[in-house]
């Protein structure tokens, strides 16, 4: 284990992640000593960097040695407790590696242009979009900026978006942008052409899309997967 280089991921995740040491510290239940002597290399192997990579919804041997995937997809989530080598990567015609995302959409031609910001981001097993009926191809991950969808998804968590369904459905969960903003929300149709955009957080209040102003959103693609730190 390169404890350098351990330290230099951990504390990469936290500052993405915009915890400070202390709050790391509080939702692993370690000491905010442990987790600074990691990030400085001084400690050369802790015996808690799995809590802590759980803590942060993150693959513990992508903590500890680098090991792709880095994100906690739900594959295997339920043993990751108990035996973190279930996240080794392995080679196996049942599993697909799904890149992180980002995107721009030019408003004017509608056209969304993904950018990949991280490739073999997260792991699924084939089954998983055969159970869902998308396809692997269509699907892209992509981080929660905000906190209008908490308690379904939080800020940092990671989604997966299917980009061929980008027609509203009753009560389902898309990634729309908004004038321009990426947003997570429940969308409902109204009488009249109407689209609701609703917030689970009740600090924010929904969004009402008339048809007059049907220009000012585009649905990129519903969400048929979250994953994210423990809370």
């Amino acid at each position: 284990m390169n404890s350098p280089e351990m330290g230099r991921r951990l504390q990469m995740a936290r500052t993405e992640l915009g915890m400070t040491q202390i709050e790391l510290a509080r939702r692993a239940g370690v000491s905010q000593s442990t987790i600074a002597n990691i990030e400085s290399g001084r400690n050369a192997g802790s015996k808690h960097i799995l809590q802590i990579a759980v803590a942060m919804g993150i693959n513990p041997r992508w903590l500890s040695e680098g090991a792709v995937p880095r994100y906690l997809t739900g594959l295997m989530e339920t043993q990751v407790a108990k035996d973190p080598t279930v996240y080794a990567a392995p080679n196996s015609a049942d599993l697909l590696w799904i890149d992180r995302y980002t995107y721009s959409l030019d408003r004017r031609t509608g056209h969304v242009q993904w950018t990949a910001v991280e490739a073999q981001a997260a792991l699924f097993r084939k089954r998983f979009f055969d159970s869902t009926g998308a396809s692997a191809e269509n699907c892209r991950l992509f981080g929660v900026g905000g906190d209008d969808m908490e308690p379904f998804v939080f800020q940092q968590d990671v989604i997966l978006i299917d980009t061929a369904r980008t027609t509203a459905r009753e009560g389902k969960i898309f990634l729309v942008d908004f004038e321009g903003e990426p947003l997570i929300k429940q969308v409902f149709k109204e009488p009249g052409g109407v689209l609701r955009l609703h917030a689970y957080n009740p600090q924010y209040p929904d969004k009402i899309i008339g048809p007059e102003h049907e220009g000012s959103v585009r649905i990129v693609g519903e969400c048929i997967y979250r994953a994210g730190a423990v809370l």
